[in-house]
């Protein structure tokens, strides 16, 4: 599959009747919930999950989110979908793309999210 960046980190999600809203739509609540669980899952899988945030009092936290909806996954037919999720300084991007075949994808979804490191008791 070709991603916009070399070797990004990628988490594989369905989409289930339970995600479908009356017009027959992915609702976008859960493309900001899939971004979340992709963030959790790229930072743990470089060694770094909650516990080690809760530990350490510090974490990154979101300031500033912006999603871009492009295109609607449109009925309950289970999709396979993956994110790449990419990290440059304190800006991620984020984008769902519907996977078409092995060598193409859609993209359905674009997320760009800002945050700064802080301790986590303030």
């Amino acid at each position: 599959m070709n991603w916009d960046y070399d070797h990004p980190f990628t988490l594989a999600v369905t989409v289930q009747p339970q995600h479908i809203d009356a017009l027959d739509h992915t609702r976008n609540t859960h493309y900001v919930e899939w971004c979340m669980e992709a963030a959790w899952a790229h930072t743990s899988a470089l060694g770094l999950g909650p516990e080690d945030y809760r530990r350490l009092d510090r974490a990154m936290a979101l300031t500033h989110a912006e999603y871009d909806y492009l295109k609607a996954i449109k009925n309950s037919v289970q999709s396979d979908c993956q994110f790449d999720h990419t990290k440059r300084g304190a800006e991620v991007s984020t984008r769902l793309r519907n996977r078409l075949d092995d060598f193409t994808s859609q993209l359905m979804c674009e997320g760009l999210q800002l945050g700064i490191a802080q301790a986590l008791h303030i």
